[in-house]
């Protein structure tokens, strides 16, 4: 293994072990009544992600806001 392999490959553990910590955060058990802080790394198209999916819920409650 060159160096540089091994250095991708140390970096691809520690993103695999921020997302896996993160990820645990979800689990039933451990969800509080009011939410969860969660840390979203900026690796791929993450992020991105998750901002559409948040502004998909952000427009369903401005919607349903509206309807009242």
């Amino acid at each position: 293994m060159t160096d540089q392999t091994l250095k991708q490959a140390q970096d691809l553990k520690r993103i695999i072990a921020t997302l896996d910590g993160e990820l645990e955060k979800f689990n039933d058990k451990n969800k509080p009544v009011h939410g969860i802080n969660v840390f979203i790394p900026n690796v791929g198209e993450l992020i991105d992600d998750v901002k559409q999916v948040f502004d998909r819920h952000l427009s369903m409650y401005n919607e349903k806001f509206r309807k009242l």
